[in-house]
């Protein structure tokens, strides 16, 4: 099983669904997002932004403003999800 990365840092748009981090120009920040569609090298994302808005944005694999989840955001969690212990 894949973790969505082939060469570390670098997303496979082969790996949909997958979760990773967006930059939003708009909003000046990284967003936890779901990859929900790929063609070739391009993804597109939808994410929720600052103000609880949907955003969708589209990308290239390699774009310096998509990245693996952790990169920017570290152990933040994306709003509405909460850690729960583990039961296995």
């Amino acid at each position: 099983m894949t973790d969505g990365l082939t060469v570390p840092g670098v997303i496979d748009p082969n790996y949909v669904p997958a979760i990773l981090e967006v930059f939003s120009n708009s909003e000046r920040a990284w967003f936890a997002a779901l990859v929900v569609a790929a063609d070739g090298s391009a993804l597109t994302v939808r994410f929720i932004d600052a103000q609880g808005e949907r955003r969708e944005k589209s990308a290239y694999c390699d774009d310096p403003r998509v990245a693996p989840l952790g990169t920017h955001l570290g152990s933040q969690l994306p709003p509405g999800v909460q850690a729960v212990p583990s039961s296995t």
